[in-house]
């Protein structure tokens, strides 16, 4: 057993060792802080300048310059907030408006541009990308052959008194794509802006469109005026211009009647150094009143009459002459197309 005077010498052992770890613990914590403090003194000692206090005077003309600024920024947000809104209201009320028309065995968009600069160039831009990204559906309706050259008008039966005309061109060039691309652009340009056409043809809105888009009106009568965009679109491999008109433009007089005209002039290798080029030219039925026009009322090619029998001698009659002057032109462009790449104009 321990004695009573056991448990003291005990106790007085414990508080020794006790102190002497505080002891030890005080003197570390002693000997880091007067390190750091004498690494303070030497960095404050390096300063050249001493440290001033700058004038609440200068905060405030600095802050009231802050806020000048901000203000000035709030503003030019605001004033795009507010430009962004107007152009998205326009924008959705020109979607709503655009109306996607079925013709069977080929379907189009009855496109117009409002008056508001933004939205015809973003209506101009959506409608050449919508016929490009359409070239593959186009090429794979119209089943052209693995012959060259090849030249076809068609003169297609929709049902319901309704016809399509579809123009297609064939063609392989010796020489490889970007060669076949600079003898021709010049050719195909020439097509595509009008300065070729009998019609009068007037430009539209180009200052405020892309180098590559082209837009414009061509005038066929008082009642009727083409308004064409065509746009070239580049890939590594293939070139396409497309070319398709509007229906209505709020900047000019309003149609009367309008018929769907689209075209694709499509260049892309065959081979080695070959280029293949393929010419779509499709014309859909006019559209007056939101009406389709049957054949019978054809404004290009005459009235027929009432006969709705694609059997009768009529509908036979109207179809030769058609394809015929369909085939005049395709004729006429084809002499065009194969000839320009013996002396190209450029090259890229």
């Amino acid at each position: 057993m321990h004695t009573p005077r056991d448990k003291k010498l005990y106790q007085r052992e414990r508080s020794r060792l006790k102190q002497q770890r505080y002891r030890r613990q005080y003197l570390e914590e002693r000997s880091k802080l007067l390190c750091e403090v004498e690494t303070l003194a030497r960095l404050q000692s390096s300063y050249s300048k001493p440290i001033v206090p700058v004038p609440w005077k200068e905060i405030a003309q600095c802050l009231k310059a802050e806020l000048n600024d901000s203000m000035e920024n709030l503003k030019t947000l605001r004033l795009k907030c507010l430009t962004l809104c107007q152009v998205s209201y326009i924008m959705s009320t020109w979607v709503k408006k655009t109306i996607p028309m079925t013709n069977e065995g080929c379907t189009w968009t009855e496109v117009s541009l409002e008056i508001d600069p933004v939205s015809r160039r973003l209506g101009l831009d959506w409608f050449t990308k919508h016929l490009y990204y359409n070239t593959d559906r186009m090429v794979n309706i119209c089943k052209f052959p693995s012959e060259s050259p090849y030249i076809e008008a068609a003169v297609v039966d929709c049902g319901n008194n309704l016809i399509n005309f579809v123009g297609l061109i064939q063609n392989l060039y010796d020489m490889p794509l970007r060669d076949t691309y600079a003898a021709l652009h010049s050719t195909i340009w020439s097509d595509v802006d009008g300065k070729r056409s009998s019609y009068i043809s007037q430009p539209l809105d180009n200052a405020a469109l892309a180098p590559n888009i082209l837009y414009r009106r061509l005038i066929r009568c008082p009642e009727e005026s083409n308004f064409y965009v065509s746009r070239e679109f580049h890939s590594d491999d293939r070139i396409v211009f497309v070319l398709g008109n509007i229906a209505q433009d709020a900047t000019q007089p309003p149609n009367q009647r309008w018929r769907p005209r689209l075209f694709w002039y499509i260049l892309e290798p065959f081979g080695e150094n070959q280029t293949r080029l393929r010419v779509i030219r499709y014309n859909g039925p006019y559209v007056e009143k939101q009406q389709l026009i049957t054949w019978q009322n054809d404004y290009d090619f005459g009235s027929i009459g009432n006969c709705s029998n694609l059997e009768n001698p009529q509908f036979k009659e109207y179809q030769r002459n058609t394809q015929a002057k369909l085939y005049r032109i395709l004729d006429d462009e084809f002499c065009d197309l194969i000839s320009a790449p013996s002396s190209p104009q450029f090259t890229i």
